[in-house]
């Protein structure tokens, strides 16, 4: 699914009970969207399961992995950014009661643009995120302003998740 809003007036999106499962690119890549999405579960794709660029997101009660196996993935589950070529995407993301896996090491990146306005915030969620985090305080997974409640690399006990069975 893509959705992509204009420069000055975004789009909006609302997905309940929805499954995406096995897309070439990405499950959901959506760009200045006002997303609400509730019971929203995303599974293989082959760059980054979910990819937002900018608009305003509230996500609840979501599963967003991927276990891509069709190529070799170089994207996380989760990529949020800010930029684009052409203009400024400030962004409003709110993540409540979700789990971000899958088969890399690091399935959440950001790429934030300081200059342009970002407020992130994720409460009750399962990362997989292993290794060294890059530099930045939307790495540091102790800071309370935007991880709450956050369990980090415990076993979401998938049941077959390269079968999508999650």
């Amino acid at each position: 699914i893509y959705s992509e809003g204009e420069f000055d007036i975004p789009t909006s999106l609302e997905l309940k009970n929805m499954e995406i499962y096995n897309s070439a690119i990405s499950g959901l890549r959506i760009e200045r969207t006002n997303l609400t999405a509730d019971n929203l579960v995303i599974n293989n794709s082959g760059q980054a399961s979910l990819h937002l660029t900018g608009g305003n997101s509230l996500i609840r009660h979501a599963t967003i992995s991927n276990y891509w196996q069709q190529s070799f993935r170089i994207n996380p589950a989760v990529y949020i950014t800010n930029k684009t070529e052409v203009a400024p995407a400030p962004l409003h993301l709110q993540f409540f009661n979700s789990i971000i896996f899958g088969n890399e090491k690091k399935e959440l990146e950001f790429e934030i643009d300081p200059n342009i306005p970002a407020e992130i915030f994720f409460s009750h969620n399962l990362i997989r995120f292993t290794g060294v985090p890059p530099a930045g305080d939307l790495y540091d997974f102790s800071n309370p302003e935007i991880y709450q409640d956050l369990w980090l690399n415990e076993d979401p006990h998938f049941v077959a998740p390269k079968e999508n069975d999650i």
